[in-house]
């Protein structure tokens, strides 16, 4: 565990509960396992790996008056934004209250719900350790195992293919940077 933001965590299983705090430190050593394959900074991975919902908060409300107090949504958004609010919510408070400046960091906080064209290797490692940590079964993520160990681009490509089906099915919200992802991601590869 990287000690200087261990003092947070008690903090923040308060605030999101023990079972998705536990899912955050799943998301961490996967971050970790990605980063190795990858050459990226270990540390980095698992810091954004453990603070990546740190706004998952197990009460909405808290969510959208927070996210108010900070101006990250226009009011007339939230109802539709509300699954990846937390995200972005979750960039302004890891800076705000935990006292990570790393902007790759908080990129992967941000974008750990959406992804977006053009991510780092960092903001591809979290967005697929929390769709792929240990404890995830849906269909189609053994599928994304595979490739993300592989190639981070051919995963995301796959991940984001996999979102849109499961979004438009459910007839629901698709945020812009999850669009201008997948499309980035089908030409290039």
């Amino acid at each position: 565990m990287v000690m200087a933001y261990e003092k947070y965590y008690n903090k923040i299983e308060e605030k999101i509960g023990t079972d998705r705090f536990n899912h955050c430190i799943r998301v961490a050593e996967k971050s970790i396992y990605l980063a190795n394959i990858y050459g990226v900074d270990e540390e980095k991975a698992e810091i954004a790996g453990m603070f990546h919902d740190c706004c998952k908060y197990k009460d909405e409300e808290i969510l959208i008056k927070k996210a108010s107090k900070y101006k990250i949504l226009e009011p007339y958004l939230w109802s539709g934004y509300r699954k990846v609010l937390h995200a972005k919510l979750g960039a302004v408070i890891a800076k705000e209250k935990y006292s990570i400046e790393d902007e790759d960091i908080l990129n992967a906080i941000y974008y750990h719900t959406t992804g977006r064209a053009c991510m780092s290797k960092l903001e591809k490692i979290v967005f697929l350790a929390d769709i792929t940590e240990s404890s995830r079964t849906y269909d189609g993520v053994e599928i994304l195992r595979k490739l993300e160990v592989e190639s981070l681009d051919l995963a995301m490509r796959e991940a984001l293919s996999q979102s849109l089906v499961k979004l438009v099915g459910n007839r629901a919200f698709i945020a812009e940077d999850t669009i201008s992802a997948y499309n980035y991601y089908l030409i290039r590869w």
